[in-house]
């Protein structure tokens, strides 16, 4: 079963608890920047970013099998860039299928 999540809570534990074996939890990360802030929103915004991302490591805590795929700066609401999310999932994945027939 696949499981898919940018940058939030993924569910894989209620799957676990329903009974499936094998989960494949896909996650689309984007590099930290270590850029300072140049104003208040830049500061709340980037707040609440580390605060998501802390969260979505916290909830993998414990999960087995992750796919970890590089975006560059795609934000949860960016709905312009989801052919791009695409693309970078369906060249990680071709780049990674071995391993995950192996999980099978």
């Amino acid at each position: 079963m696949i499981d898919g999540g940018i940058r939030e809570n993924v569910p894989w534990k209620e799957l676990k608890m329903l009974g499936v074996k094998k989960v494949l939890n896909v996650t689309f990360e984007d590099e930290v920047d270590a850029n300072c802030c140049k104003n208040l929103i830049e500061v709340a915004s980037r707040s609440i970013g580390l605060i998501c991302r802390e969260l979505a490591i916290y909830e993998m805590e414990g999960s087995e099998d992750v796919l970890k795929i590089k975006s560059n700066k795609i934000g949860l609401l960016d709905m312009d860039k989801l052919d791009e999310l695409y693309w970078l999932g369906y060249h990680q994945t071709k780049k990674q299928i071995k391993w995950i027939k192996n999980l099978i």
